[in-house]
């Protein structure tokens, strides 16, 4: 069951991003963007959760696959016993992966408060600027900025930068980091997750880059501040900074205009694609509602309901603690036998179901395989 649950998440996911990176990636609409981004990792994990019932009227006297229907309140509840070593072997590995993320989550996340308590800084309006000793490109998590100290103190830092980082903070983009990562801590096994949150990090960068265009910076000086800022191999995983293997994506970005039409267009295939989704990855019941047949009332009370039925393998016990809790009596081999005798002959699959006319009483015929 969690199995297919993982697979029902991680392939509404994988599509949502497909279509995010044909579709969308390229858009210079980079706020819906990132509701988007945030929003259809929310949406793989609830599709799977959703059921929706399907209604259906069957005769009270037609069995049904794995149900008796001699009463609306008799269901064989079958419970297929699962191998306990290897849901136990799963659930270890799983439970190992998740400390091994959610250390590595709390190292990095102490790691930059430390790197603040231990380092110079300068507070301003709303945010406050670190000065580290090692040479670093720069970097921003929730309201800090990170700096080299020798090249902030020399005013090497061109304002391009900086104004990159304050959109950063601004916008608060270390929140949609903290929320992916605290998310990939439980589902650390799902590479899609990871994809995702390198398209949500590369949006961010999108997003700053836009609004530094919008102060007024030419963008040619801009673009040339951005090629002389390399990141670091060190950087931390929780940090918004530039990354020189995607500036060319950011180049095409920044010089490509905005068609409306064309956005709005791709925009009207989500509500399809979602209902396409939540279609195949939700769940669909089959609930059986008795109603009486045709056939007269009369005839109906006079005649025994007799049948046979055939119980899978290893269902044999829950059918007949179903039939215990319904008030049968167990015949096997031509003689009446109790209650935990007839649960206890687990060899029994197979047996016939008669209902007195007189007393109303299920009798159950045991036999063997």
């Amino acid at each position: 069951m969690i199995l297919l649950y993982i697979l029902k998440s991680s392939a509404c996911l994988t599509l949502f991003l497909l279509f995010y990176k044909f579709f969308l990636e390229k858009e210079n609409f980079h706020v819906f963007k990132r509701f988007f981004l945030l929003n259809i990792v929310l949406a793989s994990f609830i599709i799977p959760l959703i059921t929706f019932n399907n209604y259906i009227e069957t005769p009270s006297e037609i069995l049904g696959p794995g149900r008796v229907g001699l009463d609306s309140n008799m269901t064989f509840k079958y419970i297929q016993e699962s191998t306990y070593n290897f849901s136990s072997f799963i659930l270890i590995v799983y439970c190992f992966g998740v400390l091994i993320i959610g250390f590595k989550f709390l190292k990095n996340l102490t790691h930059l408060l430390r790197k603040v308590t231990l380092n110079p800084i300068h507070k301003q309006n709303d945010f406050t600027i670190v000065l580290l000793k090692e040479e670093i490109a720069p970097y921003s998590f929730l309201n800090y900025i990170f700096f080299s100290e020798e090249k902030y103190v020399t005013n090497k830092i061109p304002q391009e930068v900086l104004l990159h980082e304050k959109a950063h903070v601004k916008q608060k983009h270390s929140i949609d980091i903290i929320f992916i990562e605290i998310i990939q801590i439980f589902f650390w096994f799902n590479p899609i997750l990871y994809a995702t949150k390198k398209a949500i990090k590369l949006n961010h960068e999108f997003l700053a880059d836009n609004a530094v265009l919008k102060k007024g910076i030419d963008l040619k000086k801009y673009q040339n501040s951005l090629l002389n800022y390399f990141t670091n191999p060190q950087q931390q995983q929780l940090v918004s900074s530039f990354n020189y293997t995607l500036i060319a994506k950011r180049f095409l970005i920044m010089n490509k205009e905005l068609n409306r039409r064309r956005l709005y267009l791709k925009i009207s295939i989500i509500a399809p694609l979602f209902t396409v989704l939540l279609s195949c990855f939700s769940n669909k019941v089959i609930v059986q509602i008795p109603h009486e047949t045709s056939i007269d009332s009369k005839e109906r009370i006079e005649t025994d309901v007799d049948m046979d039925v055939s119980v899978p393998e290893g269902f044999a016990t829950s059918a007949i603690i179903d039939l215990v809790n319904n008030g049968a009596v167990f015949e096997y081999q031509g003689k009446q036998i109790s209650n935990e005798k007839a649960i206890s002959i687990a060899e029994i699959t197979d047996f016939n179901v008669h209902r007195n006319k007189d007393s109303n009483k299920l009798i159950v015929y045991l036999s063997e395989n």
